[in-house]
């Protein structure tokens, strides 16, 4: 994507490949604006560089909200330093390099894997994925991650749960 603004919501990204940053979601070049809510990345692999199921390079926005990214095979998110954007509400398990972020991207309510984030309720903790007959990489009831986030945008999980109007569960999917 260069040069433009997409909107991706409530969207499922399953077992891409990729050689670069951005296998499912890249967004390059001055200029566009992408913004990912309520979506699930999970097994994406990677060739012979490092890469990740979602990328932004050369001075895009990369806004990325109410997803769950898991079990892919390169990093989670990149940011390369020269771009921006926010990265809120998000579970961020079991990938084969977890987040890496640019000074200008902000972030709040996220579980991830390998670091604590610096923002407002960003958790370094297990999210405690559960498999149900809704499907895998669903919270169970303890799970830190259940009633995280003050973030309640979207009415519905991924899979189509009502979300708690007064405070969401981090990650695609709302409940368990």
């Amino acid at each position: 994507v260069g040069g433009a603004q997409v909107d991706v919501h409530r969207t499922g990204f399953a077992s891409n490949f990729a050689t670069t940053y951005g296998s499912a979601v890249l967004a390059e070049d001055d200029g566009p604006r992408v913004t990912v809510d309520n979506a699930h990345f999970l097994d994406h692999t990677e060739g012979s560089s490092p890469s990740a199921a979602l990328g932004a390079l050369t001075g895009a926005q990369l806004d990325v909200r109410l997803s769950t990214l898991a079990d892919n095979g390169g990093y989670a998110v990149y940011y390369d330093p020269t771009t921006f954007g926010g990265f809120h509400g998000n579970v961020v398990w079991d990938n084969g390099g977890g987040v890496v972020l640019s000074n200008s991207v902000g972030t709040a309510c996220n579980l991830t894997q390998d670091q604590r984030l610096a923002g407002w309720h960003d958790l370094s903790v297990d999210p405690r994925f559960v498999v149900t007959s809704r499907g895998r990489h669903r919270l169970d009831a303890g799970s830190p991650a259940v009633d995280n986030c003050d973030d309640n945008r979207h009415m519905f999980g991924l899979d189509g749960v009502k979300r708690d109007i007064n405070i969401a569960d981090a990650g695609a999917y709302e409940g368990w």
